[in-house]
């Protein structure tokens, strides 16, 4: 998978959701479940063919019953479409987990799903609400380092196995009476940008790499 298109197709999507929702009275789960849907189709669109795949996704619609599309998880990409097709489906090419919340008990059982699934190219997208840059950085680094643990205990990441992905994106949810969305201008101005990390496997560890513009 080309890194620096996953990179953009998350960029693109955070950037046009937040356009979409800009002066509109709108959920905080809805922008989050407009964000996730624009991510996949995104990656979709760019990276696979739509007549060898199919996208699995629940279509988010502002202040309507939501379509349904989901399947196992949040988004992916299969040979066939589990709903609707007798033909079982026999791989899963891309497959992610979207939260928006920080806290470890709602990543543990999100991030559990990627780890455990067999797919060929992973990603976790991972809200961020912190209120300093520091703080940023902390919560990043501790979740790539537990995620790293979880991967080297599970021996789910390997030479040989899938690429695994895990993005930070800025959360939706309430702080300080607004959408953190709403205060980009003010408090949370250092959270509007989209970081991307990929896992590396290498003589039986596993580490990060962050995905910038060089690659």
């Amino acid at each position: 998978m080309d890194s620096q298109i996953l990179k953009k197709c998350i960029k693109k999507a955070f950037e046009e959701t937040k356009t979409d929702v800009k002066h509109k009275t709108v959920k905080n789960e809805e922008k989050s479940g407009r964000f996730k849907q624009r991510v996949s189709e995104y990656i979709y669109k760019e990276l696979y063919s739509k007549d060898e795949y199919h996208l699995n996704v629940i279509n988010t619609k502002f202040g309507e019953d939501n379509e349904p599309g989901e399947w196992l998880l949040d988004a992916c990409i299969t040979d066939v479409d589990p709903k609707t097709d007798s033909r079982p489906v026999k791989r899963i090419f891309f497959a992610m987990e979207c939260e928006s919340q920080t806290a470890y008990s709602e990543f543990n059982q999100d991030f559990a799903k990627l780890v455990h699934i067999k797919a060929d190219h992973k990603l976790y997208l991972q809200g961020l609400n912190q209120k300093t840059t520091k703080g940023v950085c902390d919560h990043i680094g501790k979740k790539l380092e537990n995620s790293c643990s979880w991967l080297k205990d599970t021996n789910s990441l390997t030479e040989s196995s899938e690429e695994f992905y895990m993005a930070f994106w800025p959360s939706p949810e309430k702080k300080e009476g607004s959408s953190i969305w709403d205060q980009f201008d003010g408090t949370f101005k250092h959270l509007d940008r989209i970081r991307l990390f990929r896992f590396v496997y290498s003589e039986g560890n596993v580490t990060f790499k962050e995905i910038n513009q060089n690659g």
